[in-house]
């Protein structure tokens, strides 16, 4: 029995030495080196982690939400103006769906800034009241740029 044991032994020895670990007594310094390698690692990486910038953050959803809302209703309003039927129901019926424009134009504009769409035409002209107005064309290359985005009125 003692000899099946001193080769046991032996040849653990022998196996230790022959890859790369050691002798036996030296492992207990080694797993005390490889654990001081891993804490300083991970407080390096902790610290990065702590030294990098924090990422701004999206705008916010419900402002993003209530906007869609009020781009429905003005499109909504716009639509019932436009109809062939409205001339008869509405007083004063160009004024407005120019102001519906207006105000439609206005939110577009602060969708495509919050959606992070970039205006080809910065320099749109501005009404007789001061507010921005676009033109067909403008106005629906920024409702396709807003639908890629995912957004829906």
């Amino acid at each position: 029995m003692t000899w099946l044991t001193l080769t046991v032994v032996g040849c653990g020895l022998v196996l230790s030495l022959w890859s790369g670990l050691g002798p036996p007594w030296h492992w207990p310094g080694m797993l005390l080196r490889a654990v001081h390698r891993g804490g300083r690692r991970a407080v390096r990486a902790s610290v990065a982690r702590l030294r990098r910038p924090a990422a701004e953050p999206g705008p916010d959803p419900f402002v993003i939400l209530q906007l869609q809302h009020r781009l429905g209703l003005i499109a909504t309003e716009l639509r019932i103006l436009e109809s062939e039927d409205a001339d008869r129901v509405y007083y004063a019926r160009a004024h407005r769906i120019q102001t519906r424009r207006t105000a439609y134009d206005q939110l577009l504009t602060e969708a495509c800034r919050l959606a992070g769409v970039t205006d080809e035409n910065p320099g749109h002209r501005l009404d007789t009241d001061g507010g921005l107005s676009r033109t067909e064309d403008e106005r629906f290359a920024a409702e396709i740029e807003l639908a890629a985005r995912g957004w829906h009125w």
